[in-house]
């Protein structure tokens, strides 16, 4: 089974067992956002709603599948500032939190818009602003020095045990597909051997909303690419391309700690991760371009604004530029 259509019936199977604890009648929202929401999206919008049946249920001391639809209309702002303060406790981030309103409110407008509640007591709550992080990705020499780091010498002075090389080819790979493409965490653990063409120096991924993208690899990636290809031992090209010691699948978490563990021996300083992988390319391919739209056509934005506001800091880059080499003895 391809990785993609795992990760769907695990999400499938995630949201089922979660409607099962809900009222019978969230089965009608659910039903209704099925026909316009990715499955990523639905199960966030049921967990929330978990979430929030489960403190009804505290607050009103009945089970939350003993609600019926006449209680929405006893739900008030009252419930819902206590509600969210929850997570504010929990010192989730704002957009999380904004997150969670926005799931609230469309669930209640369901309900309006059906004539089966009067109002929407989550519209009345200030969603919390967003706060603006800094872009993080690599600088300067950083990216030859998490490079040099993916070695058995730089393993033992760490503390850790000697692998096969065969691994430390894996993880090099892994990070030159980051930093040579801007390709997401998801869409490179689900990468089969059979989605590489190295003929034609590409490979082709499944990105979101179900899309498939064909991504070019310049000529230091697909040398890289064939190399680990080369070591590998496998019967089929549907198996996974980047896979553990056992021989499974390299998941999500893997790959994020594979990251924090080399910019650690690297001495950086800043958290990365596989997304300030992914921003590295995106900015570094702005200083190469120029064009913004060249960059968010590369990392696939749908919206030319995601790329401006968290992963090319355009603003920065012209402005060091124009200081470099200023001086008032000029």
């Amino acid at each position: 089974m391809k990785y993609a259509d795992e990760r769907r019936l695990l999400l499938q199977t995630r949201i089922h067992l979660m409607l099962q604890d809900l009222p019978s009648f969230c089965h009608m929202f659910f039903f209704d956002k099925q026909q316009k929401q990715s499955i990523r999206t639905l199960e966030r919008f049921i967990y929330t709603l978990r979430q929030f049946f489960n403190f009804l249920s505290t607050v009103a001391e009945k089970n939350a599948k003993d609600f019926i639809i006449a209680d929405l209309d006893k739900i008030t702002i009252s419930h819902m500032k206590t509600f969210m303060k929850i997570f504010q406790d929990q010192k989730l981030d704002n957009s999380t939190v904004a997150e969670k309103i926005y799931s609230m409110a469309a669930f209640f407008k369901y309900f309006n818009r059906q004539e089966l509640m009067k109002g929407n007591p989550a519209s009345l709550i200030e969603t919390p602003k967003r706060i603006d992080k800094p872009i993080i990705r690599l600088v300067n020499d950083e990216i030859p020095r998490i490079l040099n780091c993916i070695n058995n010498k730089t393993r033992l002075a760490n503390g850790r045990r000697r692998v096969n090389e065969k691994l430390l080819v894996r993880d090099k790979t892994v990070m030159m597909m980051f930093l040579l493409t801007g390709i997401r965490l998801s869409e490179l653990v689900g990468l089969d051997i059979g989605d590489i063409d190295l003929h034609n120096a590409q490979f082709t991924i499944l990105g979101k909303g179900g899309k498939h993208y064909w991504i070019c690899m310049n000529d230091e990636l697909a040398h890289q690419v064939r190399a680990y290809i080369d070591q590998l031992e496998y019967s089929s090209t549907d198996e996974p391309l980047f896979r553990s010691f056992t021989g499974t699948r390299f998941l999500t978490k893997n790959v994020n700690e594979m990251v924090k563990q080399y910019a650690r021996w690297a001495g950086i300083k800043t958290k990365i991760s596989p997304h300030a992988l992914r921003r590295t390319f995106g900015t570094n391919m702005y200083k190469k371009t120029r064009d913004i739209t060249v960059v968010s056509d590369l990392l696939r934005h749908s919206n030319i604004n995601t790329t401006k506001k968290h992963y090319v800091d355009v603003d920065d880059i012209v402005m060091r530029e124009a200081l470099d080499g200023f001086s008032v003895l000029v």
